[in-house]
């Protein structure tokens, strides 16, 4: 669960490569936990690698496909708006429901 929370700290500060690493332990841990999924499906988007997230995503929506529902919705656990909204355009983009592009002034 730690290395969990330090994947979500680390999309919150914008340090997505480590994101990545992080939630990437945490799947050694809870290979099945729907929450590593989404850090796994949203630091990549920041970090460009949007086919590795669309993977991540997909693995996830399959898990539990009513979380990712409501976070495709803008449910969001992040204080801060613009981490809000960062996060939930990531996750649309890893959904393919939103252009890449649309990263691009967020990261």
């Amino acid at each position: 669960m730690a290395y969990n929370f330090m994947a979500y700290a680390s999309f919150g500060a914008k340090h997505y490569v480590e994101g990545i690493d992080w939630a990437s332990r945490a799947l050694n841990d809870v290979s099945r936990y729907p929450l590593v999924y989404h850090n796994l499906a949203v630091c990549p988007v920041g970090a460009g690698e949007v086919d590795k997230a669309k993977a991540a995503f997909d693995v996830g929506q399959e898990l539990a496909p009513e979380y990712f529902k409501r976070r495709l919705e803008g449910m969001s656990s992040y204080a801060q708006s613009e981490d809000r909204k960062r996060v939930t355009t990531f996750l649309r983009i890893a959904a393919g429901l939103q252009d890449p592009s649309a990263a691009d002034a967020l990261r």
